[in-house]
């Protein structure tokens, strides 16, 4: 069993804070580990089955940047607790660096902008290093470095998206992807159809199989089938599902009951897979087939 610990400052965070046991460890590969958390005071205790070196992922407060999901660097396990706001100052900074290297080796201009912001983040996190005698005043530079180094990523996106964009008006054939967006269930009248279509290429059909098959064997495929004439009719891409949605709330009910016997849960996974992709065979041809595995419902 590995053990993290993690301290905040000012303990009141914790009040308002309840995205914290929704905290989860990632190893060097990316693998999540499933993580329990306990709270104890001000401490934050992250259990887990191997005892690597690892990333906290975690939503956390940031000023003006409501609770984006941010992550440390990789740490090794110690008996000292981290804090936690510096550790996620450093992760985010790390994350920054590497990514603006990246753009910048294919070619992309980085604006003076991202590097002004990128270097008040990091003289902010600096001087929180230099202060970790003070835990309160470290923790309060570091959520300061937090807001700059977000404030620094968004630049970072925006520069990309209109380089990005700029090079695809610029292209004299079609652009290498489409552009697509996830349709809502029901039906959508001409003036909605018109502005989708006037504005994607593609369109992801919510094949959900709690809607179209509400009780077992009777299936209801008017909405989608409708969605999917849409696409077709104004020659847009279509992509279906997901088909098996493993969040809360994402199998059909009557499925509950079956839940302990796993023979029969797969012949009805796998005959509504099947009948899903048979019915529509030809038309669509990009498939979702599960979503939410890694969190569960």
């Amino acid at each position: 069993m590995g053990v993290m610990r993690f301290q905040i400052l000012p303990a009141e965070t914790l009040n308002d804070w309840p995205e914290v046991h929704r905290a989860y460890i990632t190893g060097f590969d990316r693998h999540v580990f499933p993580t329990q958390i306990e709270v104890e005071g001000n401490l934050i205790i992250c259990q887990r089955p191997h005892s690597d070196s690892g990333k906290l992922h975690v939503a956390f407060p940031v000023e003006q940047y409501g609770r984006p999901v941010l992550n440390t660097t990789s740490l090794r396990e110690r008996d000292e607790p981290y804090l936690l706001p510096l550790e996620l100052a450093r992760g985010k900074i790390a994350e920054l660096r590497d990514q603006s290297s990246a753009w910048e080796i294919i070619h992309m201009e980085i604006p003076a902008s991202f590097r002004q912001a990128e270097h008040q983040a990091f003289q902010l996190l600096a001087r929180a290093l230099s202060l970790q005698d003070d835990q309160e005043q470290c923790c309060r530079l570091a959520c300061q470095a937090l807001t700059a180094a977000c404030h620094a990523s968004d630049l970072l996106m925006k520069s990309y998206t209109d380089q990005r964009m700029a090079v695809c008006h610029r292209a004299p054939s079609n652009p290498p992807a489409p552009l697509g967006c996830a349709l809502p269930w029901g039906e959508m009248n001409d003036n909605a159809q018109q502005m989708f279509c006037s504005t994607f290429q593609a369109a992801a059909i919510p094949i959900e199989w709690k809607r179209v098959e509400p009780v077992e064997g009777r299936y209801d495929w008017e909405v989608i089938d409708q969605l999917v004439d849409c696409c077709t009719d104004h020659r847009q891409l279509p992509r279906g599902g997901p088909l098996i949605d493993l969040g809360a709330g994402g199998l059909p009910n009557w499925l509950q009951q079956w839940e302990h016997d796993i023979l029969n849960m797969q012949s009805f996974v796998c005959d509504w897979v099947e009948t899903a992709v048979s019915r529509y065979q030809g038309r669509i041809r990009l498939w979702e087939v599960s979503a939410y595995g890694n969190t569960g419902g």
